[in-house]
């Protein structure tokens, strides 16, 4: 059986019923699923992965169903898995795509801090086509010890958000915790046209 294994009528089917069964609140947002139901192995994969960004916006209220319907998807990919040949293919391909990561990642890092550095913190710029814009550096948290870190800040698991802000607002250091420097967003977008442009 190859990653191309057809995803049968059954699979596709349940997944659209279950879509369908969705309030309308939700069918906009995962109506692409019902059109473009995929027929093989990592397309059924991409169903899952949509699920999977929607569950946190899904809110309580959906989030059951959406859990749900990812545990169907899971099930149906380890029924077209099969006997493994397509998983074989896919730990090589894997192998092959963990070399090239490397390599585009170098690349993609080059071009990021070249952009920081000439845009500047703070800073958009139009460029071309494109328009880039470089936020400025921030603070991080990282809890190394919870048991450390005091009640007042326990909700009843850290409060990165309230630690962040104790430090940014005081300077001190909470016990179980280290602060570091966050690396400032770089996005490139399609330039808007008319749009104002100018250094922020």
């Amino acid at each position: 059986m190859s990653m191309e294994a057809e995803i049968t009528e059954e699979v596709r089917t349940a997944l659209r019923e279950a879509l369908g069964a969705l309030d309308s609140e939700w069918q906009g947002q995962l109506q692409p699923l019902l059109a473009h139901l995929s027929d093989d192995l990592l397309g059924l994969m991409q169903v899952r992965s949509f699920l999977a960004q929607h569950r946190e916006a899904a809110g309580d209220r959906f989030r059951p169903r959406l859990e749900s319907m990812t545990a169907m998807v899971e099930q149906h990919v380890r029924q077209v898995a099969g006997d493994g040949a397509a998983l074989a293919q896919v730990a090589a391909q894997m192998l092959e795509l963990q070399g090239q990561r490397a390599v585009l990642q170098q690349q993609f890092e080059l071009r990021r801090d070249l952009l920081e550095i000439v845009v500047g913190h703070g800073q958009r710029r139009a460029l071309g086509a494109h328009r880039v814009s470089v936020g400025s550096p921030g603070m991080s948290l990282r809890v190394v010890d919870a048991e450390q870190v005091p009640p007042a800040f326990q909700k009843p698991q850290p409060d990165r958000k309230a630690i962040l802000a104790h430090v940014q607002s005081t300077g001190e250091l909470v016990p179980g915790t280290e602060v570091g420097t966050r690396r400032p967003a770089v996005t490139v977008k399609p330039a808007v046209a008319g749009g104002d442009d100018r250094g922020a």
